[in-house]
């Protein structure tokens, strides 16, 4: 955008794109004329919009189920491990995950309370949620919307809906209304991609897909983890200080990363960012009841008891192992092992474990998962490393403006190679003219070279390859 002046039309490899609306580019767009191509910098409107949803559950418990709820929903939100993973990525899904998750939890707040301008402000965040990745909102609605309908009636919820639909729908109708006075940009085109990102994934769905039900589920039961053991403690109705009225917030925010979940059972595509919207709102809700036991004091029962000691004795034979791990370990990751080994023996009430279960996520975000990464962003599989020798070796051979990309590379390497400004056909809709391309492959099979090129270069990664190709002389 800020290379081509144009802030409407979206691009990729200089090729239109309109998969995705345009508010998390604007928001780069913005980091990068105010600082520069900053890493950092543009990174942050990520970890921003979790830290917002936090915030916002903060004060909704607090008022609700009083400071301890408060601090364990919050916290509970920021160390979930699948949050430390993605909420630091410069990527569209955390920011999505942040503002969707903050108009589910308006939403509860104005059912619960009987109060519209959080059904206002759930409009707004919803809105933003919309204008930053479209369609996906909806799936984190189906639940919300039915619990609102069967607590509070249809009385209640169609007068509401008449404005709070529109309100939130109107942003991103101005943007395709604007979309479409651009002169590079025909109707059909949106319709086309429209399809394509709806009825269009739907027919990919292939008996493959059935038969991964499973593992999905049990990653359905993994990324709420660890506050997410006190769920069968909110469900059977063992948590004290039940507020009337109030308890329709914490359905409403289950109800939306169940109905994701049942949802996403028909689409292909289950990879866990698509879930990051429901992770927030199912472990916030989960907070007061986490937060409840820990009041109860008392010792531990058996069945709690033998968790810190099970993971005491992971963290002992993690400390034996992990000298003998490759570079970068052993690293940090001595200090989750020590961390655990110790919990075992510190570990003595209710309120420890609720601790407990906070604090393990943080020392394996920032130990073992920081050593990992370490590894993954180092050495000659990586993006960095990959980007490098592409850059050698397109400076070695003199093609820098004769290249162009055939297909999707992924956006570290043309970052680090410095070839984000080329030109490029992301889709292979056509038939590519450059002397020189660049394409990512598979394997020969299912990525064939395009007519009338050779391989000169290639760049192996973890699942596939960089190539080089020139086009033949005819």
């Amino acid at each position: 955008m800020v290379q081509n002046g144009d802030y409407l039309v979206t691009t990729l490899s200089q090729e239109i794109t309109l998969a995705k609306p345009p508010l998390h580019y604007w928001i780069l767009a913005g980091v990068e004329r105010v600082v520069g191509m900053d890493l950092a910098w543009l990174r942050l409107p990520s970890v921003l919009a979790v830290w917002l949803f936090a915030v916002a559950v903060f004060a909704a418990m607090r008022g609700a189920y009083g400071r301890a709820a408060a601090w364990v929903s919050a916290l509970g939100v920021l160390t979930a491990p699948a949050i430390t993973y993605h909420s630091g990525l410069a990527e569209i899904d955390p920011v999505f995950a942040g503002f969707t998750a903050l108009a589910v939890l308006w939403l509860g707040r104005g059912i619960a309370d009987r109060r519209d301008l959080f059904l206002l402000g759930s409009a707004l965040a919803g809105a933003a949620a919309l204008l930053t990745k479209g369609v996906p909102l909806a799936m984190f609605f189906a639940g919300p919307l039915l619990v609102w309908l069967r607590h509070r009636g249809w009385r209640h919820a169609l007068p509401r809906l008449a404005w709070y639909v529109p309100v939130m729908v109107a942003p991103l109708v101005a943007y395709y209304l604007l979309l479409q006075q651009s002169p590079r940009i025909q109707a059909e085109e949106l319709a086309d991609v429209a399809a394509e990102e709806t009825v269009g994934r739907l027919l990919s769905y292939e008996w493959k897909h059935i038969i991964s039900i499973p593992g999905y589920l049990l990653r359905l039961i993994a990324v709420v983890l660890p506050l997410g053991c006190w769920t069968l403690t909110e469900f059977r109705g063992r948590r004290e200080a039940r507020v009337e009225g109030r308890e329709l917030m914490l359905r409403v925010l289950t109800a939306s990363m169940v109905g994701a979940a049942a949802i996403l059972l028909v689409f292909p595509g289950r990879p866990t960012r698509y879930l990051l919207p429901g992770i927030l709102t199912f472990v916030a809700a989960v907070g007061p009841a986490a937060a409840a036991f820990a009041l109860r004091g008392g010792a531990l029962p058996p069945l709690h008891r033998a968790v810190p000691r099970v993971l005491a004795g992971f963290g002992a034979l993690l400390l034996l192992v992990v000298p003998w791990l490759p570079w970068p370990f052993p690293g940090a990751t001595p200090v989750l092992g020590l961390g655990l080994l110790l919990g075992g023996f510190l570990v003595r009430c209710r309120r420890d474990l609720v601790v407990y279960a906070l604090v393990v996520p943080v020392l394996v975000t920032w130990t073992a998962l920081a050593d990992w990464h370490l590894r993954t962003a180092s050495g000659y599989r990586s993006p960095e490393e990959v980007g490098v020798l592409l850059r050698t070796e397109v400076a070695r051979r003199g093609i820098g403006d004769r290249l162009a990309v055939f297909g999707h590379i992924p956006g570290g390497v043309l970052v680090h190679a410095d070839l984000v400004h080329l030109h490029g056909d992301e889709f292979q809709r056509r038939r590519p003219v450059s002397p020189w391309l660049l394409m990512e492959r598979r394997d020969e099979d299912s990525s064939p070279l395009p007519d009338g090129y050779e391989l000169r270069y290639r760049v192996r990664t973890r699942n596939r390859d960089v190539c080089l190709l020139e086009r033949r002389p005819r």
